[in-house]
Parts: C-alpha cells; structure tokens; sequence
C-alpha cells in the first residue's frame, strides 16, 4: 500500500530504465526467433536491438551513459554465449491469470518454453541473483507456474512443470545463474496469496518481514525495519 498507493519509494530509478531497456531488448529478439522457428536469438541481433532501442542520455549522459551500456552489453553477450535452456519456445510477455475466491490474480510471463513435452516459464532478472531458498518459495514464480497451468493454450504443449528466474548479469563460468521454484510448493503459495487478497479486502497492512525485505523500495517507511521505525516514532 505504501508503494502502490502512496507513491512511496515508486519513483523511477537508473536500475528500473536499465532493467526495462534489457527486457525490450531480449522480447523484440526472442519475438523475432520464435517467428522463425529458433530456439533462441544470437547475440549480434541483441546488440542490434539494443542500438536501435539505446536512447543518449538515459544514464546521464557521457561517461554514465557508456557504463550503463558495456553493462547492457556484458548482460547480452553473457546471456546469448550461455544461454541456460534447449527448449523450445512458445512465447514472450505472456500474459497469464487465475481467479481464487473472488480474486483475480494478473501477470505477465517473459518467456514461456516447451521442454520436451513439458513447460517452463522464465522471468529475466537484472539485479544480482536471489538465494536458492527464496527462489524456490517465490510467490512471483509459484503464482506463474499456477496460471500456466490454467491456461490452455499453454497446457497444449504439456504439462506446466517448471518456473525460473535466469540472472544474465551474473554468470557461473560456464553457465548463467539459473533459480528454481519447488513446485511442491504450489498450495502453499496460493494459500499465502489468498491470505495477502484477505488483508487487502480488511485493508490489513501489517507487515510481514521475509527476505524481500532487503531490496525493499518503502523500507525506509515500514515500521518493521529499523530505520522505517522513525518515521512512526510519536
């Protein structure tokens, strides 16, 4: 509530550009490869994308601008020589959705692939890669897999089995960093989104601490992290 309905912490930020600009990016090249059949674009149409797509003074101009662009460029190049799956894709900015007692759920998925008669759902992220623990309960992944499996258009090509964060700044090696959701783990997400829709409708906006908590936007004005707890100081 803090920060959708407030306004607090949801100004723009140089991160939030750059994580949209590469998303642009990989959509309108992956868009164009599963047009012709290919399992996945080629670096050289990324970095075309990236120049048509590149607005000069989006960083700031000069030497922020040229940072920010070797690191656009490092994210791609890591992600096209490295690319972490050999499936087979269906789509790009999917949009996906389900309905629970009277609450409709919306998001939209960055990729959705077939792996061989099962499906995978991908979301791209730009920040330093999440823990393996908090990847496997994410409610962003668990609510993808659970509308996945819902739609059927998806279903067509199999079973929804798996949901992953992919990490393209932040590569292993030989491999880019790749965070799974247990997909054990499907009822108790939707029992936790069921209970965030109950304290929405009984406008309950007690926080609840969890390792999201460290990459926050209102931190600075929750009265469960420390420095929050001056700004409700009486």
């Amino acid at each position: 509530v803090l920060e959708r309905q407030l306004g607090v912490g949801a100004e723009p930020s140089i991160h939030m550009e750059f994580g949209t600009l590469i998303h642009k990016v990989i959509d309108r090249v992956e868009t164009a490869a599963s047009e012709r059949g290919a399992i996945h674009g080629t670096l050289a149409e990324g970095l075309a994308v990236l120049d048509d797509e590149w607005k000069p003074g989006l960083f700031g101009g000069g030497a922020f601008d040229d940072a920010w662009r070797a690191r656009a460029e490092a994210a791609l190049e890591h992600l096209y020589s490295l690319w972490p799956s050999s499936g087979t894709p269906i789509g790009s900015e999917i949009d996906l959705q389900f309905e629970r007692d009277g609450t409709r759920w919306l998001g939209r998925a960055d990729r959705v692939e077939d792996r061989g008669g099962s499906v995978a759902i991908v979301d791209y992220k730009t920040g330093r890669p999440v823990g393996v623990a908090e990847a496997a309960t994410s409610l962003q992944l668990g609510f993808y897999l659970i509308a996945a499996r819902e739609d059927p258009a998806i279903r067509a090509h199999g079973e929804p089995a798996r949901a992953e964060m992919w990490f393209p700044m932040h590569p292993l090696k030989s491999s880019i960093t790749v965070r799974s959701f247990d997909a054990s783990l499907v009822t108790d997400v939707e029992e936790r989104m069921s209970a965030v829709a109950r304290g929405i409708d009984a406008e309950d906006w007690h926080p609840i601490p969890g390792a999201a908590c460290e990459r926050c936007a209102v931190r600075r004005a929750c009265p469960a992290m420390p420095e929050g707890k001056e700004a409700f100081a009486s």
